[in-house]
């Protein structure tokens, strides 16, 4: 799945927002929010878990300087492969 870097990147630092769920972070990139919890499981996409302590479920934030530094990764990488 390829993101769409060309769109997030001007959504991303226009926002106000601290941090984006995964859901919301799927939508700004145009893929499932399953491929964004693949992305976190990887290590590629950091995330912070704001769960309380005893908690059986996740509770899973994407800092948007996060984000923005994800995207900007991947196009670099995308511009260097088409070079």
């Amino acid at each position: 799945m390829i993101l769409d870097l060309a769109k997030a990147l001007p959504e991303l630092r226009g926002t106000t927002r601290a941090v984006l769920t995964p859901k919301e972070t799927a939508k700004v990139f145009s893929v499932t929010p399953a491929h964004i919890g693949n992305l976190i499981e990887e290590g590629e996409l950091g995330a912070l878990d704001i769960a309380k302590p005893k908690s059986r479920r996740r509770c899973l934030r994407i800092p948007i300087k996060e984000l923005i530094r994800f995207a900007e990764e991947r196009s670099s990488l995308a511009e260097s492969v088409k070079k």
